[in-house]
């Protein structure tokens, strides 16, 4: 038998063959495993997290100074103590004080009993108008001098206006201070804020809903720990040097196991750009989206095998549309092969470029 007649019975067996098969098993022949490439659909921001370098700043601080001035006669505190609302933390000496307050309250005497007695003859006629509204006056300037007598001497000891720790002590003791001299600096240990800098367009994209949600902090001082922040203000103004506002986080002290946190210290603030997206859009390369009865669809990978997906698209921004229905963000659908697929058909991913 020569060659030819050899091809002829060859292609006459594999006609019998897929003849004898059943519907189905033809399906399958037709429809072998694809090869496709696909892409993971995208949100649509480029940045997913981003840095800043930030440092730390106290909550709440004060500079507590003393109202009135004198000696130091007592400093109660030292930095690194913790102080409670009220604490006596500084005196100063009272002496002067003390004799300021019984001469007030001589002058207050002695002008309450003149009142009384022109008071009772002005009721009886005798003292006239004028004498009336002199006693009076000289009564209320009395009362006001005895009350600034008792709180000059209140003024002379210092206390602590909140509760936190004591970060710095100016005087030492027996100096002689001015009034509103600064003298002892307490910052809260409740809370600690944290300052940075970012571009306008982050800062126009947070508002009320996501301020709460949008950062988290490292500190140098803690390597490997990361604390939830929330926004509690930024400028209205950019600096003009760097065209950048500043923001403030806030966020609980944390435990002081770890460590004191201070004033100055270097922070790392990192802010999720998806979390302050209101909306994320979705997007798929134009050329994975087909037609079919008037609709939009795509190929959505799903245990190697290609769904045929529906589909409602947006706007389209070069060789990008938006998907406004039907994915979800980190689907995969095929972008290489769309029209050679029917739906449920097995695929193969292709990796080559």
């Amino acid at each position: 038998m020569n060659l030819s007649n050899w091809s002829v019975l060859a292609l006459a067996s594999i006609v019998i063959t897929i003849s004898s098969c059943a519907p189905d098993e033809v399906q399958s022949v037709v429809q072998s495993a694809q090869p496709v490439k696909i892409q993971k659909v995208s949100d649509g921001i480029s940045e997913s997290v981003r840095s800043f370098p930030a440092s730390v700043a106290a909550s709440e601080t004060a500079n507590i100074a003393s109202k009135v001035a004198g000696q130091v006669n007592n400093i109660h505190v030292q930095p690194g103590d913790d102080v409670k609302t009220g604490d006596i933390i500084l005196e100063i000496d009272q002496t002067d004080y003390l004799l300021n307050l019984e001469q007030a309250q001589a002058n207050f005497s002695l002008a309450n009993v003149s009142f009384k007695r022109i008071e009772s003859s002005r009721k009886q006629n005798i003292a006239t108008q004028a004498e009336y509204d002199n006693a009076k006056a000289n009564f209320d300037l009395a009362k006001v001098g005895l009350q600034q007598a008792k709180n000059q001497l209140n003024d002379t000891m210092i206390r602590a206006p909140f509760s936190g720790v004591v970060v710095r002590v100016t005087p030492k003791q027996w100096d002689f201070v001015g009034a509103a001299q600064p003298l002892i600096s307490v910052q809260s240990q409740n809370d600690i804020d944290v300052k940075f800098q970012v571009p306008s367009d982050i800062v126009a994209r947070i508002n009320e809903e996501t301020a709460d949600r949008v950062a988290v902090v490292s500190f140098d001082a803690f390597p490997g720990k990361m604390f939830n922040a929330a926004v509690k203000e930024f400028s209205s103004d950019s600096d003009r040097s760097t065209r950048s506002f500043d923001v403030t986080l806030t966020l609980k002290s944390p435990s002081s196991t770890l460590g004191n946190l201070l004033p100055g210290m270097d922070a790392t603030v990192y802010i999720d750009m998806a979390k302050i997206d209101k909306k994320s859009e979705l997007t798929v390369p134009s050329h994975a989206v087909f037609k079919r009865s008037g609709l939009e669809y795509v190929w959505v990978v799903t245990n190697e095998k290609a769904i045929q997906t529906q589909v409602t698209l947006g706007s389209v921004s070069g060789s990008q549309v938006a998907i406004l229905e039907g994915l979800n963000s980190g689907d995969a659908v095929v972008i290489a092969g769309v029209h050679k697929l029917v739906d449920q058909q097995d695929i193969l991913i292709w990796t080559g470029e």
